[in-house]
């Protein structure tokens, strides 16, 4: 404990310092390059291998769900509720192109695998959907509107927000299909901050880190 040093993660500055307002133009922009009406709701997901990292259900380490039980739920429920909004699909680097072709031919209307960037698709989505992805958290410090899904969840919830108090994992369909209805009618805001740690919102991690080097180099000079 006495040479553990807190820096914050480096990864999630730039998503710290992002305003509301870019935002507000991104959601513009991608609205233009999808072709889709700007008043309907945008709804992102972002995929991982979750079957892949825990296993089948007959595996001690199984979650209680896959991402494939994850997105057809949530393309009913979505198709269901919002007949007119746009769920962008983002795979996970490790996903293969056509993991999931024959379950969104099912929904043609209603589904878009984008190719856009992370941040891209962030900026512009209402809201932003996933099980346990870093991506989440990036989300939820740019202003978003963020949800975890993860039905029947067995063990640890690994969702860093989750475990954090600052949002709620939603277990089944109905409760996230009754959150959507709700925040879609709402004005999106940005989240209350007040018990998150400065180390995750202040967009200076790569500082903190740099004056370490710099102290352990001039440690290190005054030593020899």
């Amino acid at each position: 404990e006495k040479i553990l040093r807190i820096i914050g993660q480096p990864a999630l500055d730039r998503f710290a310092n992002q305003s509301s307002l870019r935002g507000h133009e991104e959601r513009k922009t991608l609205c233009s390059l999808l072709k889709i009406s700007f008043t309907e709701p945008v709804f992102a997901f972002f995929s991982q291998p979750i079957s892949n990292l825990y296993g089948p259900p007959d595996t001690p380490s199984y979650r209680g769900y896959t991402e494939y039980e994850v997105l057809e739920g949530l393309l009913k429920h979505v198709s269901l509720e919002f007949p007119s909004a746009t769920l962008l699909v983002k795979l996970h680097p490790k996903e293969n192109s056509q993991k999931f072709k024959k379950l969104l031919n099912q929904y043609p209307n209603n589904v878009q695998v984008s190719e856009l960037s992370e941040e891209n698709l962030v900026l512009g989505a209402d809201i932003v959907i996933g099980m346990t992805s870093i991506v989440l958290v990036k989300a939820y410090l740019c202003g978003k509107k963020v949800l975890s899904l993860q039905p029947n969840l067995r063990g640890l919830d690994q969702c860093v927000l989750s475990r954090m108090k600052l949002l709620q994992t939603f277990r089944n369909f109905e409760d996230l299909s009754r959150e959507l209805c709700v925040t879609a009618e709402t004005t999106l805001s940005l989240p209350s901050q007040k018990n998150v740690s400065h180390f995750l919102v202040d967009g200076k991690s790569v500082e903190r880190m740099i004056a370490i080097i710099e102290e352990a180099i001039m440690d290190h000079e005054y030593a020899c």
